[in-house]
């Protein structure tokens, strides 16, 4: 069994897969996952009982979780005006300013402070996580595997139910998502099909070593499939066409930790047939299902709004460029430049 130390990392990481997804415009659930870190981590850093089966912070989580955090703490720090006005893309910003009052004032590099400070408290709490994350052994790494896996499944369970739509309800732990979608425990369908890519390969890096010693494990074949098979069909459902596109990826990476294991029991043209014929058995299926349907029509380009967005944004983008305009600052910045058709 699991550590004092390892179990509490292992709550952290399931409670933010099931807390962790709700985005900004559902900031309840957010708040719950803050608080309930807070009482997570405690016992993490100050009670010694807990931290059986830790060892020390790796230098190198100290080192990324600084960068993480100094971004946008370097970003809220008040300039002074000789400085700040001078910057890219701050010219409507000093004739706004001058309208109410003297521009002379000391501002940020971020055009929305409010916003980059929320974004400095939303990434706190990962980098906590990660610096306990390194203090873990493999054998501890391997449980926390096992509940990123788990928690992938009862998202991907979640999400049947929206998409079936059972008793007409909802089923999603938010007031805003991406409704008629699999979405799980997310808000948003791209990072429930995010979600599902990271608990496949967790589950591959879980599964891969125990089919090593040179004994059949008919079993662990037939779950490793089904699992993979589940797993990749929940990020079609989840209609996220990027996520879609980065399934290669994951059964690359997937196929590389099996590898070694599938070479020692039948040779390669057989799993090269069979994966085919698996492949196509499974598109077959899924053309059947009536709510494939809504997830194929999100790749008709006809009405596609994202290419005017991306004009609007490189040109956001020229007008704040090298410095930008803060983290979180996209919203009102890009709907500042919108072009009024």
């Amino acid at each position: 069994m699991p550590l004092p130390g390892t179990a509490l990392v292992m709550a952290i990481v399931g409670v933010s897969i099931v807390l962790g997804g709700g985005g900004t415009s559902n900031p309840h659930t957010e708040i719950l996952l803050q608080l309930l870190t807070i009482g997570f981590m405690v016992p993490l850093i100050v009670m010694a009982s807990f931290q059986r089966g830790l060892g020390s912070i790796h230098p190198a989580a100290w080192i990324i979780g600084g960068l993480v955090l100094a971004l946008p703490l370097v970003q809220l720090v008040p300039l002074p005006p000789a400085v700040w006005q001078v910057l890219p893309g701050r010219e409507v910003e000093v004739q706004s300013i001058a309208l109410v009052g003297p521009a002379d004032r000391w501002m940020p590099l971020s055009m929305a402070p409010a916003r980059t400070f929320t974004s400095l408290l939303s990434m706190v709490f990962p980098v906590l996580l990660l610096t306990q994350v390194s203090r873990l052994s493999i054998r501890s790494r391997r449980w926390l595997c096992a509940t990123i896996a788990v928690g992938g499944g009862l998202s991907m369970l979640l999400g049947i139910l929206q998409v079936s739509n059972a008793g007409d309800a909802a089923w999603s732990l938010y007031a805003y998502f991406s409704e008629g979608f699999l979405c799980g425990f997310q808000a948003n369908r791209n990072h429930q099909a995010d979600i599902l890519h990271i608990a496949l390969l967790a589950f591959g890096a879980l599964a891969a070593p125990r089919l090593m010693d040179g004994r059949r494990h008919i079993l662990t074949w037939m779950v490793s499939a089904a699992a993979s098979a589940t797993f990749l069909v929940g990020v079609i459902m989840t209609g996220s066409r990027t996520g879609i596109a980065l399934s290669g990826i994951t059964v690359a990476l997937l196929c590389a930790m099996f590898w070694p294991a599938m070479r020692k029991h039948m040779p390669s043209a057989r799993w090269l047939f069979g994966g085919g014929l698996a492949i196509s058995l499974s598109i077959f299926g899924l053309l059947q299902l009536q709510s494939i349907e809504r997830v194929v029509a999100r790749f008709s380009l006809t009405k596609e709004g994202r290419w005017d967005l991306w004009v609007d944004a490189s040109y956001v983008l020229h007008q704040v460029w090298p410095v930008g305009a803060g983290i979180g600052a996209i919203a009102p910045v890009l709907q500042a430049a919108e072009r009024l058709e």
